[in-house]
């Protein structure tokens, strides 16, 4: 029925690359919907993009001391994003498990909004969504970012969902 319009999300991931979440709508007798994605390689970032890499051993799948991972302040970019895992930090998948593995792989991307060629990366490709939840309906809006930022981690090659304990994340804007 028109009132209850099919929503769901596309994945798109692949070693190297940022993942793009991809909003989708399905409308009562719609034919067809194409989307276009860009896709980025975390390596060769668009202007006002940064991005890091990094992989740190675990001991007993936590961390043994603080771990910190920034993006620098290059390609465009006027502020970096720092994220911090204090000690003792476990990883839990999206089933709400404890993740047992030996080594952390993170991948912080941190994007300039001020920057045309890194909004065309904003979560979702657009800054513009009919599907935005507020309360208990869903209602257009047009997003009007500072900066955004892309973080994933796994843990032995399981994506992280969750944290035993908070961490920090830090992002400047200007």
């Amino acid at each position: 029925a028109a009132e209850y319009p099919v929503r769901f999300e596309v994945v798109l991931k692949g070693e190297g690359f940022v993942t793009e979440r991809i909003p989708v709508t399905i409308v009562k007798d719609q034919l067809q919907q194409l989307t276009s994605v860009k896709v980025m390689k975390i390596v060769t970032p668009p202007a006002g993009a940064a991005g890091s890499n990094t992989s740190t051993p675990l001991v007993g799948g936590a961390t043994s001391a603080p771990i910190n991972i920034a993006t620098p302040v290059t390609n465009g970019t006027s502020q970096p994003l720092a994220v911090t895992l204090p000690t003792g930090t476990k990883f839990i998948d999206a089933t709400g498990k404890v993740i047992e593995g030996a080594s952390l792989a993170a991948s912080v991307m941190n994007f300039d909004a001020s920057k045309p060629e890194a909004l065309e990366f904003f979560p979702g490709g657009s800054l513009v969504s009919d599907n935005v939840v507020v309360g208990t309906e869903t209602v257009s809006a047009t997003f009007l970012p500072a900066g955004f930022a892309n973080i994933e981690m796994f843990v032995s090659g399981t994506q992280v969902k969750r944290f035993s304990q908070p961490i920090a994340l830090s992002m400047g804007i200007s």
